[in-house]
């Protein structure tokens, strides 16, 4: 997440509203975390959501309104 950002803001409020945990990574005070990003995307847009599904295979998610979308269904 970056400071400053809309589409940041739009997802910490959801996960705010929703008490739910999330691991935050800045790419830009950890240039390992931007690495990764950079290597699962092809970019380094954020805000993007990590998760794991069911059967433990990897899901990166970089659209805000994607993310809010799915934090929507999976914890309301």
């Amino acid at each position: 997440m970056r400071h400053g950002c809309f589409f940041c803001s739009r997802v910490m409020s959801v996960i705010e509203s929703l008490n739910i945990e999330v691991e935050m990574r800045n790419i830009w005070d950890d240039s390992e975390y931007e690495k990764q990003l950079i290597t699962a995307t092809n970019r380094s847009v954020v805000p993007v959501l990590y998760y794991e599904d069911e059967n433990q295979n990897a899901n990166w998610l970089p659209e805000s309104s994607d993310i809010v979308t799915f934090l929507n269904q999976e914890y309301r």
